[in-house]
């Protein structure tokens, strides 16, 4: 988030802002995905599977920085996630959980220095589920993760964190690309002369490509 704002011009009962150099934010790129909604076929980006009669395990393919890749647009769900379920007809109390492993392979194999190597989006809290932790295999040279998952569509990405700030970052595991497709929330608030407190004057979502106010 972007706070303590201050307009370039003040005309009247009009704000104006467009210090765009103070209202930047890191595009990243569009979300990774994993296509999880039948257990029984391997969806897009799975590379195999482990079942039996009484658990499912997915393994999705290994996966790379994309810091120095082309980019491409490709629709996403933004970070979010969707219940779905090719075998069954309501996937909230039909669907399947299944252990679901991620691989995370650093450039030379060689650990990120005094950062730790987060799944980030919906489904982990956004960093905030323990499980959403990797954890670096001396042996493979990767990092990996294992989540309880439901039958469904994800996004996520890989992220550093350095625990003495407690920031993520994703510079150097997907990169920046001004073309990403991204949502906005902007919240307006004031605080009058001699007020205690900020109101809320006004709440708005804006995309980056789609539906722009003009």
């Amino acid at each position: 988030a972007l706070s303590n704002l201050q307009p370039t011009f003040i005309r009247q009962d009009l704000l104006e802002f467009i210090n765009e150099q103070d209202m930047l934010f890191p595009a990243m790129r569009e979300w990774r995905w994993a296509n999880l909604r039948s257990f029984r076929l391997l969806g897009e980006r799975v590379r195999r599977q482990e079942n039996t009669d009484s658990s499912f395990v997915m393994f999705v393919q290994e996966e790379n920085p994309r810091n120095a890749s082309p980019y491409f647009f490709f629709r996403d769900l933004n970070g979010m996630f969707l219940f779905e379920t090719v075998e069954k007809i309501n996937p909230y109390w039909e669907a399947d959980f299944a252990t679901v492993h991620f691989t995370f392979v650093p450039p030379g194999g060689i650990p990120y220095r005094n950062r730790d190597v987060y799944i980030l989006g919906e489904m982990t809290g956004y960093g905030k589920d323990p499980s959403a932790k990797m954890l670096f295999n001396d042996e493979k040279k990767i990092y990996e993760a294992d989540l309880i998952l439901k039958q469904g569509n994800y996004d996520y990405v890989y992220a550093l964190k350095d625990p003495r700030a407690g920031v993520f970052e994703t510079d150097q595991t997907e990169g920046n690309a001004w073309e990403t497709e991204n949502s906005y929330i902007v919240l307006v608030y004031y605080r009058e002369l001699g007020g205690r407190y900020d109101q809320l004057l006004g709440i708005t979502m804006i995309n980056s490509q789609f539906a722009r106010p003009q």
